[in-house]
Parts: structure tokens; sequence; C-alpha cells
């Protein structure tokens, strides 16, 4: 599940070795740190990761956070309530991304740079 908050934008995923708990992941370390402020964790950083930065909590904790996290939602509008000029244009990106998606869920067509990632990660000839 992917998670996009003012403050950090994190993928969440089963622990395989462990089913009580979540690996937490960030491509900033910015965001891991911003993450880091709620739980009192650390995180790793594993640089042959397509997350670099990881962190591993117990599913009540992060349930826990997360809720409290959103009960401090006071914005009428996320998107303006995001600090960070670089994070605001991804989410701006997105937004504009989805909305084309609920115009049209066939308007979204394959771009050259996802070609070029399909190319080099998928295709095994």
């Amino acid at each position: 599940m992917w998670i996009a908050t003012n403050k950090f934008f994190c993928s969440i995923v089963q622990d395989v070795n462990n089913k009580d708990k979540f690996l937490i992941r960030f491509r900033s370390e910015k965001h891991a740190k911003a993450f880091q402020k709620l739980v009192k964790r650390k995180y790793n950083i594993d640089t042959s990761a397509d997350y670099k930065y990881r962190m591993y909590i117990p599913k009540y904790e992060f349930i826990a956070v997360m809720t409290l996290f959103m009960l401090d939602i006071d914005y009428p509008n996320f998107k303006d309530s995001v600090d960070d000029p670089k994070y605001h244009n991804i989410l701006l990106e997105m937004w504009f991304i989805l909305r084309r998606y609920q115009e049209d869920e066939n308007a979204l067509k394959i771009g050259k740079v996802q070609e070029d990632y399909f190319e080099k990660y998928f295709n095994r000839d």
C-alpha cells in the first residue's frame, strides 16, 4: 500500500519474517526521518533495494500512529498543506495522472520513461 501524507510518502508491505510487523519503505531519507519522529524508531539504509530507507514496525503501532496522524488533519486542501516544494510537485504530478485516470481510464498511455523501465527490468529474452 502506498501512503502519501503532507510530510512523507511510504510503501507498506508485510514483513516476510514476522506476520505481526509491517515493513515501511521510503524513497527519501527526509521522509524516513519525518516518519521516524512519529514512531521514535530507527530506519535502515539498504542501497541495493528499490526503496533505500526501511523500517520494521509492529502492525498495531503503525495503525495507532497513523490514526493519530490522521486525527491531526486540519487543512481543507491537501496539496496546499505540503511544505516541501519538490515533494509538492511530485504529489501534483500524481494528482494530474489520477485526474486523467478519473476522466478516462483508457486515456493513459505508457510513456517513453515507462517503456524504458519495462524494457530494462522486465524484458527477459
